[in-house]
C-alpha cells in the first residue's frame, strides 16, 4: 500500500480551509483502516503457524501487538455520524449506569428500620 507522504504537506495542512482539511482527513483515515485491516488479514492467515527461532516467535508477538494497538487507534478515531451522536449516547450512558448504581446501592437507614419492624 503506497501512501504518497509528501513532507511539504505538514506546511500546506495549515493553509487548508476546514472542509478541505475535513476531507484530508477522511482520506488519511480511509487509508489507515485499510492498512489495520490488511494487517488483521496477515496476522489472521498466519495464526496457528509453528516457529523453532525465537526471534520470528518475538516478531509474531510484536506484530500481533502493534496490530491490536492499531485497532484501538482506529476505533477511536472521529467519525463524522458516530461523533454526532456521542453527546445523547453518553447521556443515555449515564443514566443506565445511575440506574444500575440504584438497583444495588446500600439501603438507607430509615429503610433498614422500617423493614425490621
Amino acid at each position: 500500500m503506497d501512501f504518497d507522504i509528501d513532507p511539504e504537506d505538514a506546511f500546506r495542512i495549515n493553509q487548508l480551509s476546514p472542509k478541505e482539511l475535513t476531507a484530508e482527513y477522511l482520506k488519511w483515515r480511509q487509508r489507515y483502516r485499510k492498512l489495520v485491516k490488511e494487517a488483521q488479514r496477515v496476522s489472521m492467515g498466519s495464526a496457528g503457524i509453528y516457529v523453532e527461532e525465537t526471534h520470528l516467535f518475538y516478531a509474531a508477538i510484536l506484530f500481533t501487538r502493534i496490530g491490536v494497538l492499531a485497532q484501538s487507534i482506529s476505533i477511536l478515531l472521529a467519525d463524522g455520524p458516530r461523533s454526532d451522536r456521542s453527546a445523547p449516547a453518553m447521556r443515555r450512558m449515564r443514566k443506565r449506569q445511575g440506574q444500575f448504581r440504584a438497583c444495588f446501592a446500600a439501603p438507607s437507614r430509615d429503610a433498614m428500620m422500617t423493614a425490621s419492624h
